[in-house]
Protein backbone atom coordinates (compact mmCIF):
# COMPACT_ATOMS: atom_id res chain seq x y z
CA UNK A 1 0.00 0.00 0.00
CA UNK A 2 2.73 2.41 1.20
CA UNK A 3 4.37 1.44 -2.66
CA UNK A 4 1.49 2.51 -4.29
CA UNK A 5 0.73 5.66 -2.69
CA UNK A 6 4.26 6.56 -3.34
CA UNK A 7 4.27 5.62 -6.91
CA UNK A 8 1.37 7.68 -7.06
CA UNK A 9 2.26 10.70 -5.12
CA UNK A 10 6.13 10.47 -7.77
CA UNK A 11 3.49 10.38 -10.90
CA UNK A 12 1.55 13.50 -9.60
CA UNK A 13 5.14 15.64 -8.97
CA UNK A 14 5.92 14.58 -12.42
CA UNK A 15 2.88 15.51 -14.19
CA UNK A 16 3.30 18.77 -12.58
CA UNK A 17 6.60 19.64 -13.53
CA UNK A 18 5.92 18.29 -17.32
CA UNK A 19 2.61 20.86 -16.93
CA UNK A 20 5.05 23.77 -15.14
CA UNK A 21 8.19 23.14 -17.91
CA UNK A 22 7.00 21.94 -20.71
CA UNK A 23 2.85 23.11 -21.70
CA UNK A 24 2.62 26.95 -22.32
CA UNK A 25 0.82 28.70 -25.20
CA UNK A 26 1.50 31.79 -27.37
CA UNK A 27 5.00 33.13 -27.92
CA UNK A 28 6.79 34.11 -24.69
CA UNK A 29 9.57 36.72 -23.67
CA UNK A 30 13.10 35.12 -23.81
CA UNK A 31 14.40 33.22 -20.86
CA UNK A 32 17.84 32.40 -19.14
CA UNK A 33 18.60 28.94 -18.69
CA UNK A 34 16.76 27.32 -16.03
CA UNK A 35 17.18 24.18 -13.78
CA UNK A 36 14.26 21.79 -13.22
CA UNK A 37 11.71 22.34 -10.01
CA UNK A 38 13.64 25.53 -8.81
CA UNK A 39 12.86 27.33 -12.33
CA UNK A 40 15.21 30.87 -12.30
CA UNK A 41 14.92 31.11 -8.65
CA UNK A 42 18.79 30.69 -8.07
CA UNK A 43 19.73 33.11 -10.28
CA UNK A 44 18.20 35.83 -7.83
CA UNK A 45 19.00 34.55 -3.88
CA UNK A 46 22.46 35.37 -4.18
CA UNK A 47 23.05 36.89 -0.18
CA UNK A 48 26.39 39.20 -1.74
CA UNK A 49 23.71 40.92 -4.25
CA UNK A 50 20.12 42.10 -3.35
CA UNK A 51 17.30 41.32 -5.50
CA UNK A 52 16.95 44.83 -7.49
CA UNK A 53 20.75 44.45 -8.49
CA UNK A 54 20.01 40.72 -9.67
CA UNK A 55 17.30 41.61 -11.42
CA UNK A 56 19.13 44.31 -13.74
CA UNK A 57 22.42 42.10 -14.09
CA UNK A 58 19.46 39.86 -16.19
CA UNK A 59 17.84 42.60 -17.74
CA UNK A 60 21.34 44.08 -18.86
CA UNK A 61 22.15 40.49 -20.14
CA UNK A 62 19.27 39.13 -21.63
CA UNK A 63 16.68 42.09 -22.60
CA UNK A 64 14.35 44.27 -20.86
CA UNK A 65 11.00 41.74 -21.05
CA UNK A 66 12.24 38.07 -19.57
CA UNK A 67 9.72 35.63 -18.83
CA UNK A 68 10.87 34.00 -15.19
CA UNK A 69 9.64 30.83 -13.45
CA UNK A 70 9.91 30.65 -9.74
CA UNK A 71 9.26 27.34 -9.22
CA UNK A 72 6.03 26.83 -10.82
CA UNK A 73 5.00 30.34 -11.11
CA UNK A 74 5.71 32.05 -13.83
CA UNK A 75 6.86 36.20 -13.41
CA UNK A 76 7.44 38.76 -15.98
CA UNK A 77 10.71 40.36 -15.27
CA UNK A 78 9.99 44.03 -17.06
CA UNK A 79 12.73 46.30 -16.57
CA UNK A 80 11.91 49.57 -19.49
CA UNK A 81 9.51 52.27 -18.32
CA UNK A 82 7.81 51.95 -21.48
CA UNK A 83 7.38 48.35 -21.62
CA UNK A 84 6.29 48.86 -17.77
CA UNK A 85 3.68 51.67 -18.31
CA UNK A 86 2.22 49.87 -20.91
CA UNK A 87 1.40 46.42 -17.93
CA UNK A 88 0.36 48.88 -16.15
CA UNK A 89 -2.10 51.26 -18.10
CA UNK A 90 -3.08 49.36 -21.69
CA UNK A 91 -2.87 46.18 -20.00
CA UNK A 92 -3.54 46.59 -16.19
CA UNK A 93 -6.71 44.36 -16.20
CA UNK A 94 -4.36 41.10 -17.21
CA UNK A 95 -1.86 42.06 -14.33
CA UNK A 96 -4.03 43.17 -11.67
CA UNK A 97 -5.38 40.30 -9.67
CA UNK A 98 -2.82 39.10 -7.11
CA UNK A 99 -1.89 34.99 -7.54
CA UNK A 100 -2.97 33.10 -4.61
CA UNK A 101 -0.96 32.71 -1.91
CA UNK A 102 -0.35 31.16 1.70
CA UNK A 103 -0.65 34.22 3.42
CA UNK A 104 -3.58 35.57 1.32
CA UNK A 105 -5.54 32.42 2.35
CA UNK A 106 -4.73 32.63 6.35
CA UNK A 107 -3.85 36.84 6.65
CA UNK A 108 -6.17 37.79 3.93
CA UNK A 109 -9.20 35.76 4.97
CA UNK A 110 -9.52 33.85 1.82
CA UNK A 111 -8.67 36.57 -0.49
CA UNK A 112 -11.52 39.06 1.09
CA UNK A 113 -9.62 41.74 2.24
CA UNK A 114 -8.30 44.77 0.12
CA UNK A 115 -4.94 43.66 -0.74
CA UNK A 116 -5.42 40.03 -1.59
CA UNK A 117 -8.72 40.08 -3.08
CA UNK A 118 -9.42 39.66 -6.91
CA UNK A 119 -10.66 42.37 -8.98
CA UNK A 120 -14.68 42.46 -8.47
CA UNK A 121 -17.51 43.98 -7.19
CA UNK A 122 -16.27 42.78 -3.55
CA UNK A 123 -12.73 44.37 -4.60
CA UNK A 124 -14.10 47.70 -5.73
CA UNK A 125 -16.90 48.13 -2.67
CA UNK A 126 -13.84 47.69 0.08
CA UNK A 127 -12.07 50.55 -1.60
CA UNK A 128 -14.61 52.69 -2.10
CA UNK A 129 -14.98 52.49 1.44
CA UNK A 130 -11.39 52.74 2.42
CA UNK A 131 -10.56 55.56 0.07
CA UNK A 132 -13.87 57.80 0.39
CA UNK A 133 -14.77 56.97 4.34
CA UNK A 134 -11.66 55.78 6.10
CA UNK A 135 -8.61 57.02 4.93
CA UNK A 136 -9.43 60.40 2.79
CA UNK A 137 -7.62 63.71 3.63
CA UNK A 138 -10.18 64.77 5.69
CA UNK A 139 -10.58 61.99 7.75
CA UNK A 140 -7.09 61.73 8.78
CA UNK A 141 -7.23 65.60 9.28
CA UNK A 142 -10.38 64.92 11.83
CA UNK A 143 -7.73 62.00 13.43
CA UNK A 144 -4.22 64.05 13.40
CA UNK A 145 -5.14 64.65 17.40
CA UNK A 146 -4.71 61.27 18.09
CA UNK A 147 -1.39 61.13 16.76
CA UNK A 148 -0.15 64.58 18.28
CA UNK A 149 -1.29 63.45 21.48
CA UNK A 150 0.64 60.01 21.59
CA UNK A 151 3.53 61.79 19.84
CA UNK A 152 3.79 63.70 23.11
CA UNK A 153 2.90 60.43 25.27
CA UNK A 154 6.20 59.18 23.64
CA UNK A 155 8.21 61.92 24.28
CA UNK A 156 7.31 62.20 28.09
CA UNK A 157 7.92 58.15 28.40
CA UNK A 158 11.00 58.80 26.85
CA UNK A 159 12.20 62.18 29.15
CA UNK A 160 10.90 60.30 32.06
CA UNK A 161 13.25 56.83 31.22
CA UNK A 162 16.62 59.14 31.36
CA UNK A 163 15.52 60.68 34.73
CA UNK A 164 17.78 63.44 33.63
CA UNK A 165 20.83 61.72 32.89
CA UNK A 166 21.92 61.05 29.13
CA UNK A 167 20.84 57.69 28.09
CA UNK A 168 20.78 55.35 25.01
CA UNK A 169 16.81 55.11 23.88
CA UNK A 170 16.09 51.77 21.65
CA UNK A 171 13.72 54.00 19.14
CA UNK A 172 12.79 50.93 16.86
CA UNK A 173 10.23 49.61 20.00
CA UNK A 174 9.38 53.22 20.91
CA UNK A 175 8.22 53.86 17.46
CA UNK A 176 6.06 50.96 17.07
CA UNK A 177 4.56 51.30 20.27
CA UNK A 178 3.66 54.71 18.64
CA UNK A 179 2.38 53.49 15.06
CA UNK A 180 0.81 50.81 17.45
CA UNK A 181 -1.21 53.13 20.06
CA UNK A 182 -1.97 55.59 17.39
CA UNK A 183 -3.76 53.41 15.16
CA UNK A 184 -5.64 51.30 17.65
CA UNK A 185 -6.91 54.46 19.15
CA UNK A 186 -7.80 55.00 15.13
CA UNK A 187 -9.77 52.16 13.80
CA UNK A 188 -10.67 50.74 17.49
CA UNK A 189 -11.70 53.60 19.79
CA UNK A 190 -9.15 53.32 22.62
CA UNK A 191 -5.38 51.76 23.01
CA UNK A 192 -5.68 47.67 23.44
CA UNK A 193 -3.11 45.81 24.94
CA UNK A 194 -2.56 42.76 22.82
CA UNK A 195 -0.26 39.70 23.00
CA UNK A 196 3.37 41.22 21.60
CA UNK A 197 3.55 40.59 17.76
CA UNK A 198 0.15 39.39 17.27
CA UNK A 199 -0.16 42.65 14.61
CA UNK A 200 3.60 41.58 13.55
CA UNK A 201 3.41 42.55 9.60
CA UNK A 202 3.72 39.07 7.57
CA UNK A 203 5.56 38.57 4.61
CA UNK A 204 2.84 38.45 1.45
CA UNK A 205 4.62 35.46 -0.23
CA UNK A 206 6.80 32.51 1.10
CA UNK A 207 8.66 29.71 -0.81
CA UNK A 208 5.47 27.10 -0.10
CA UNK A 209 3.88 29.96 -2.99
CA UNK A 210 6.44 28.79 -5.37
CA UNK A 211 7.25 25.02 -4.55
CA UNK A 212 3.83 23.11 -3.62
CA UNK A 213 5.82 20.13 -2.62
CA UNK A 214 7.60 21.96 0.32
CA UNK A 215 3.71 22.68 1.25
CA UNK A 216 3.38 19.12 1.92
CA UNK A 217 5.57 18.25 3.69
CA UNK A 218 5.13 21.43 6.46
CA UNK A 219 8.33 22.63 5.44
CA UNK A 220 9.90 24.76 8.65
CA UNK A 221 6.09 25.21 9.69
CA UNK A 222 5.63 27.93 7.56
CA UNK A 223 1.91 27.20 6.97
CA UNK A 224 1.51 26.10 10.28
CA UNK A 225 2.82 29.55 11.96
CA UNK A 226 0.62 31.39 9.65
CA UNK A 227 -2.14 29.88 10.38
CA UNK A 228 -1.89 30.04 13.94
CA UNK A 229 -0.90 33.48 13.79
CA UNK A 230 -4.18 34.11 11.94
CA UNK A 231 -6.17 31.99 14.11
CA UNK A 232 -5.27 34.48 17.54
CA UNK A 233 -5.49 37.80 15.37
CA UNK A 234 -9.29 36.71 14.51
CA UNK A 235 -10.36 35.56 18.12
CA UNK A 236 -8.78 39.13 18.92
CA UNK A 237 -10.72 41.08 16.50
CA UNK A 238 -13.81 38.92 16.85
CA UNK A 239 -13.46 39.21 20.74
CA UNK A 240 -14.11 43.08 20.01
CA UNK A 241 -17.05 42.53 17.58
CA UNK A 242 -18.99 40.59 20.54
CA UNK A 243 -17.66 42.95 23.13
CA UNK A 244 -19.14 46.04 21.33
CA UNK A 245 -22.31 44.35 20.59
CA UNK A 246 -22.67 43.35 24.11
CA UNK A 247 -22.44 47.18 24.83
CA UNK A 248 -24.76 48.06 22.32
CA UNK A 249 -27.46 46.01 24.15
CA UNK A 250 -26.71 47.32 27.70
CA UNK A 251 -24.30 44.36 28.83
CA UNK A 252 -21.41 45.23 31.19
CA UNK A 253 -18.43 45.47 29.11
CA UNK A 254 -14.45 47.30 28.79
CA UNK A 255 -15.46 49.37 25.07
CA UNK A 256 -14.92 52.79 25.88
CA UNK A 257 -14.77 54.87 23.45
CA UNK A 258 -12.19 58.03 23.89
CA UNK A 259 -14.39 60.49 25.38
CA UNK A 260 -13.14 63.20 23.31
CA UNK A 261 -13.14 62.01 20.04
CA UNK A 262 -13.76 64.39 17.03
CA UNK A 263 -15.28 61.25 14.88
CA UNK A 264 -16.25 57.49 14.76
CA UNK A 265 -13.46 55.15 15.02
CA UNK A 266 -13.13 52.94 11.46
CA UNK A 267 -14.71 49.84 13.88
CA UNK A 268 -17.70 51.54 14.53
CA UNK A 269 -18.05 52.72 11.28
CA UNK A 270 -17.73 49.51 9.87
CA UNK A 271 -20.33 48.46 12.26
CA UNK A 272 -22.78 50.80 11.32
CA UNK A 273 -22.51 49.97 7.61
CA UNK A 274 -23.03 46.59 8.23
CA UNK A 275 -26.14 47.57 10.19
CA UNK A 276 -27.43 48.82 6.80
CA UNK A 277 -26.14 46.05 4.38
CA UNK A 278 -25.92 43.46 6.88
CA UNK A 279 -24.67 41.02 3.29
CA UNK A 280 -22.58 43.27 2.24
CA UNK A 281 -20.34 43.02 5.40
CA UNK A 282 -20.20 40.46 7.38
CA UNK A 283 -17.62 39.68 10.22
CA UNK A 284 -14.94 38.40 7.84
CA UNK A 285 -15.14 41.82 5.97
CA UNK A 286 -14.70 43.82 8.78
CA UNK A 287 -12.03 42.00 10.48
CA UNK A 288 -10.19 42.18 7.29
CA UNK A 289 -10.25 46.01 6.94
CA UNK A 290 -9.27 46.25 10.78
CA UNK A 291 -6.47 43.90 10.21
CA UNK A 292 -5.00 45.84 6.90
CA UNK A 293 -5.68 49.22 8.92
CA UNK A 294 -3.44 48.22 11.73
CA UNK A 295 -0.76 46.62 9.59
CA UNK A 296 -0.43 49.02 6.92
CA UNK A 297 -0.12 51.72 9.14
CA UNK A 298 2.80 49.91 11.01
CA UNK A 299 4.34 48.57 8.11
Amino acid sequence: MEIISSSLALLLVLLIICKGFFSHSGKLPPAPPSIPILGHIHLLTNPKKPLHLACQTLSEKYGPILFLRFGFRPVLLVSSPSEAEQCLTLNDRVFANRPNTIMGKYAGYNKTTIGSAPIGEHWRNLRRITTIQIFCNKSLQMSSWIREQELRFLFGKMFRSCEGKTQKVKFTSLSYELSYNAMTRMTLGKRRAVEPGIFKPTPSISVLDFLPVLRWVGYKGIERKAKESQTKRDLFLQGLLDEFRRNQKGVSGDFSMDTDAMRKPIFELLLSLQEEEPDLYPDSTIKGVLLVSVLGYMC
